[in-house]
């Protein structure tokens, strides 16, 4: 049952109108089930037999009660109930993974004999009882694990059976290894909370950001928190005093390993900004209502400096004490600086890049009690630098560069290759460590060196490190044509032991991540990585060369009169970028969001609607719309750079003068038109007039989106080739074979025997003999 009342005069989401007040009330029992198999099978003619072996894991999972939800003006509360005719017991979750072997039958995959793979005749259960001080709530967890002897985490296992890392790390095993089962079930006849209600207020300001400031934790600490003594003075001392010395720790050579290759750069704090920045914050409070109420509260902050290079996180956590637990209070912050840097990628490979972070956890009855913090800095080496100089990928890029091509996709690699940060030194301090705490970093000690056994070295006699001190150093070395993968080496300095893992082969999946790039985000750069860099749609726009949407590069050079570069052709969402060359060569771009008309010139003076609307560096303009919602925003994060953007219409341009790029949202996915494509992930029908005929020339298919100039003619219907056309006849394909700079477009046809005849229904492209 679902019940919905909904409040407001006009909904937009195109406009930033939201509802004022929503309520929803549900009673549901729902239920997810996923199974997922992975199989291989070999046919034996002989026998008429399929022999399979194969992986396959059945997930369930299911949260029945009483749902009732209200949201008014930026705040959200829930309570949660629990429903009539419930079992006493019954599972939340259920995980079900196993290797097996089967028979099966020439053309009958169903009937087939299935045979467990086990290891041990009685697999290893652990079994666990939590939730019933803290929430009132009896859960019951189960882990059974078939236990392999073939790696070194299995071997771990067998030592530590009852330790917790070893579940995670089943996970990451290869899946014909294992067979495990979990289960979280809630026992309601033990559980003493009848309901649970939350509330989560969200708040968005603009306030001038520094690091050092503390005035929206301190805000939410007054209005909200029991204690309100929490050291925010203590921790931006810390803080200021790490950002204003000579970080030395780089400049050590320890025995094994030397650091000093890592130019140590003094971060010298600017002169505070008067540029608004978005502080945004969360706060809720959860209270599980039974014989005694037990209440939470938790408060998130997060800040950014206008141009990215400065972010900060600080995080608030209250348990109100009862009968059972004493109380309890945690502040987390974390701060990062990344150097700002040129625009040009030889600039770039040649400028100091050092980013340093600072964080900090306090907990305890008062927030006092226990600590940690890390200081982190992070750097690119003199190897890593002449790698990249000397990487096939730069070479290529120098000859693009030479065409006035500096942003096609290659060069955008090796523009990810110069950003990288190859090595990190971290260093943690503990202060007053509970007992619980310490037995946990000797199981993750233990763990990891069993993990990666084949990689360590250890150093045990005479080693003196400082005590509560902990120091990690991770290295990265760049690829190379012999060795086209990427090494990590590790080293761990403890007070009374120094282990070293060298040599470790860095997986996909872990090359997403790091190493981390001085200045793409790590969410955006994880993003791009699994969607082949094309999460945020993007469209380069340079002297000569045009890299689409679709990634597709056109040799087209914008003349000097007005070309649309893209623009919503579905009509949905008012927007076009327009652009024209002016004196030099340089670019005059011009952006149309509803109402709102910026101009982007190469003397980096911005218009808004014809009003000039000079932005200094490190400054932003933004509109808003009644509702408080950015309509337009100008920010000039560099002295040649200006990044212009309009929200709520999804377009963002990034623009040096003679370059620009424009991102788009995803929502315009196969909606747009003009010289930057459809995006619509196709290239080979990406030269689309405003007809929606397939042009075969790139000159023809620029002129097609000109204006004021010699424009190209129309294409007769008769002759226009679209997107999904047919061709009737084998008669007409010398029609469709269209050479243009060594590239020609012709519709493929295959003779499947039978009177049978398939062909293409998009023109396919070809390269002609000599061409690449």
């Amino acid at each position: 049952e679902i019940e919905a009342e909904m409040e407001s005069p006009k909904i937009s989401l195109r406009k930033g109108l939201f509802p004022k007040e929503i309520k929803i009330k549900t009673d549901l029992k729902p239920i997810l089930s996923i199974c997922r198999v992975i199989e291989a099978s070999v046919a034996c003619p002989l026998t008429k037999k399929v022999f399979q072996t194969g992986h396959k894991t059945n997930i369930l999972a299911t949260l029945p009660g009483k749902m009732e939800l209200v949201y008014r003006n930026k705040e959200l509360e829930i309570v949660f109930e629990r429903s009539e005719r419930l079992p006493a017991k019954f599972e939340l979750l259920s995980v079900r993974s196993f290797p097996y072997t089967a028979v099966a039958k020439f053309f009958n995959f169903e009937k087939k004999e299935i045979k467990l793979i086990k290891v041990q005749h009685e697999t290893a259960q652990m079994k666990n009882v939590l939730g019933r001080r803290h929430f009132g709530l009896v859960f019951e967890t189960e882990a059974k694990l078939d236990q392999p002897m073939m790696d070194m985490a299995g071997l771990h296992h067998l030592l530590k059976p009852h330790t917790p890392l070893t579940i995670s790390q089943f996970a990451f095993i290869p899946h014909t290894l294992k067979a495990v089962e979990y289960k979280l079930k809630l026992d309601l006849s033990e559980s003493e909370t009848r309901r649970v209600k939350a509330k989560i207020v969200f708040e968005s300001k603009d306030k001038k950001f520094s690091l050092s400031s503390f005035e929206e934790e301190e805000r939410l600490q007054e209005q909200y928190y029991k204690n309100k003594n929490a050291p925010f003075t203590h921790i931006k001392s810390d803080s200021e005093s790490f950002y204003s010395r000579e970080y030395n720790t780089l400049s050590e050579d320890f025995s094994r390993y030397p650091t000093k290759s890592i130019e140590s750069r003094r971060y010298r704090e600017e002169q505070p900004t008067t540029v608004l920045s978005k502080v945004r914050s969360v706060h809720a409070e959860v209270e599980f209502e039974g014989r005694q109420p037990r209440r939470f509260r938790a408060s998130s902050v997060l800040s950014f400096s206008p141009c990215m290079t400065k972010s900060k996180i600080s995080v608030l956590f209250e348990r109100e004490a009862h009968s059972e637990v004493a109380p309890y209070q945690v502040i987390l912050n974390g701060q990062m600086k990344f150097p700002k840097l040129p625009s040009r990628r030889t600039e770039i490979l040649e400028a100091p890049k050092t980013a340093m972070g600072y964080f900090t956890v306090k907990y305890g009855p008062q927030a006092s009690e226990h600590e940690v913090s890390a200081r982190v800095v992070m750097g690119q080496t003199p190897e890593w630098r002449e790698a990249v100089k000397m990487s096939p990928v730069t070479k290529e890029c120098l000859r693009a560069e030479e065409r006035h091509a500096p942003y096609t996709p290659v060069c955008l690699e090796a523009r990810r290759e110069a950003l990288a940060l190859n090595k990190l030194v971290l260093e943690i301090e503990s202060e007053n460590l509970p007992r619980e705490v310490r037995n946990m970093t000797i199981n993750v000690n233990e763990f990891v060196k069993a993990s990666l056994y084949p990689y360590m070295s250890n150093k045990i006699m005479d080693v003196q490190n400082p005590e509560n001190k902990l120091k990690l150093v991770f290295h990265m070395e760049p690829k190379t044509v012999s060795k086209p993968y990427t090494l990590l080496d590790v080293f761990c300095f403890k007070p009374r032991e120094n282990t070293f893992f060298q040599h470790i082969k860095v997986s996909p999946i872990v090359e997403s991540i790091f190493p981390i790039s001085a200045e793409y985000p790590i969410l955006k750069r994880v993003a791009n990585k699994l969607m082949g860099e094309q999460y945020t749609p993007f469209c380069e726009v340079q002297r000569e060369v045009i890299t689409t949407f679709d990634n597709l590069t056109l040799h087209y050079p914008i003349s000097d009169c007005w070309h649309l570069v893209t623009k919503d052709c579905s009509k949905r969402i008012p927007v076009q970028v327009w652009a024209k060359s002016v004196e030099g060569g340089k670019k005059h771009v011009k952006i149309v969001a509803g109402k709102y008309e910026i101009e982007l010139t190469p003397d980096m003076k911005p218009k808004i609607n014809g009003e000039v609307s000079p932005v200094a560096i490190d400054e932003e303009k933004v509109i808003r719309n009644p509702e408080s919602r950015r309509v337009v925003s100008i920010l000039r994060p560099k002295e040649h750079k200006i990044v212009a953007s309009a929200p709520l219409h999804g377009v963002k341009v990034v623009y040096d003068g003679e370059h620009f790029r424009v991102e788009m949202s995803n929502m315009f996915r196969g909606r747009t038109c003009g010289l930057c494509g459809d995006m619509n992930g196709e290239k080979a029908a990406e030269l689309k007039d405003p007809q929606g005929c397939i042009r075969t020339s790139w000159e023809e298919f620029g002129r097609s989106y000109a204006l004021g100039c010699e424009e190209s003619r129309p294409v007769e219907e008769s002759k226009c080739m679209r997107e999904y056309s047919v061709i009737p006849s084998a008669s007409l394909m010398s029609e469709q074979h269209r050479e243009v700079s060594g590239l020609r477009y012709h519709n493929k046809i295959v003779n499947r025997g039978q009177n049978e005849v398939c062909f293409s229904v998009k023109p396919v492209p070809e390269c002609e003999i000599g061409f690449q």
